[in-house]
């Protein structure tokens, strides 16, 4: 009897044991996830959104631009009439000036009494001088930043009874040049799934090209290379509530197909 007391309590001892070392554990699963705010570990489906852009070609293009200084003016000059000259400042753009391949000074001689000669200046270089007849002029003109145009006639002389009289219309800037476009694009992310975010990414095809496309998210580049035939994804890191922003560029020439954002995130 001794003994079956002594085993009792000896299988007694050894469920309390088992018990106070393994009682208390639990199972299930468990997500190492945080979205990067105090550590919260966003529970429920996960889900995306698609975010379309659009196709993308990035090339240079040959581009004019026609751009009238003033519509009509009148210049003369006569001993008893005074003199009345023209003259204009005409500015540069920037990305204009930065890739120009030509420019030209036009205007036209709409009517003139031809008692004197008109000389037309750019940039105190005389580009005509003469007894001008009615017509449309061009020149080829050396483009600046700031630039001055001038137009004035000589005296009617002898003939005092009327001034030299030009009248000009159309004095006009044609500029042609070259310029890539750069597409820019801007997508919202939502407090919502901003908490709730997993990651991003940025998906397209690449159809052809021949040189490093160069991709910025918020003014942080996030790819610079060639991309590979087929479909590419790229992780965005920097994604941010609110409004993001996209650039999109090339030193070279590249198109894209079917390009979008794809948010990933639990609801």
């Amino acid at each position: 009897m001794d003994e079956l007391y002594a085993f009792l309590f000896g299988g007694l001892f050894i469920l309390l044991m088992l018990f106070i070392f393994f009682g208390g554990a639990s199972y299930g699963p468990v997500s190492n996830y945080t979205n990067g705010e105090d550590n919260v570990t966003p529970s429920g489906e996960l889900t995306w959104k698609n975010i379309n852009l659009q196709d993308i070609t990035i090339s240079e293009q040959e581009l004019t631009k026609k751009e009238t200084i003033t519509e009509a003016y009148e210049v003369f000059n006569g001993l008893f009439f005074g003199k009345k000259f023209y003259k204009a400042h005409y500015e540069a753009e920037d990305k204009i000036l930065n890739n120009l391949e030509s420019a030209k000074f036009t205007y036209s001689v709409k009517d003139t009494n031809r008692y004197g000669e008109l000389k037309v200046s750019f940039n105190n270089k005389t580009l005509n001088s003469g007894d001008l007849v009615i017509g449309k002029y061009e020149h080829d003109v050396e483009l600046l930043k700031e630039n001055i145009i001038e137009m004035k006639t000589t005296s009617s002389g002898w003939k005092i009874w009327a001034p030299s009289t030009y009248i000009i219309s159309n004095i006009s800037m044609e500029l042609d040049y070259k310029l890539k476009d750069y597409p820019e694009y801007e997508f919202f992310v939502s407090d919502y799934i901003h908490r709730n975010l997993k990651k991003g990414e940025l998906m397209f095809k690449f159809v052809g090209g021949n040189d490093e496309l160069e991709i910025r998210l918020n003014n942080k580049t996030i790819y610079k290379e060639m991309p590979h035939s087929g479909t590419n994804i790229i992780e965005l890191l920097n994604t941010k509530e609110g409004e993001n922003k996209m650039v999109f560029s090339s030193e070279g020439e590249v198109e894209l197909e079917n390009v979008r954002v794809r948010l990933y995130y639990y609801q």
